[in-house]
């Protein structure tokens, strides 16, 4: 599916909620960030997801990537579970 250039109820609601929770110092930053996230992403990948999973998501590779130390690589791996994570 091709990414749509309309514009998406869902992330409207992931950047409202960003606005809502996110530390208000950052929270400008956190949603431009979420932006370029998903600018190209398709509405595929939108599908079956909520606005609190994407909100999650932006903000926890924010954080990852606000911590980044440029010396050393950056490796993480999320191995979710079905108990643990749905």
């Amino acid at each position: 599916m091709t990414v749509s250039r309309h514009p998406s109820v869902l992330l409207d609601k992931v950047f409202t909620l960003i606005g809502e929770k996110a530390d208000k110092a950052n929270a400008p930053l956190v949603e431009k960030f979420a932006r370029i996230l998903f600018k190209n992403i398709s509405a595929a990948d939108l599908y079956g997801r909520s606005d609190s999973d994407l909100y999650g998501a932006s903000l926890s590779l924010w954080q990852r990537f606000s911590h980044y130390n440029s010396a050393q690589p950056f490796i993480n791996v999320f191995n979710p579970q079905i108990t643990k994570h749905g």
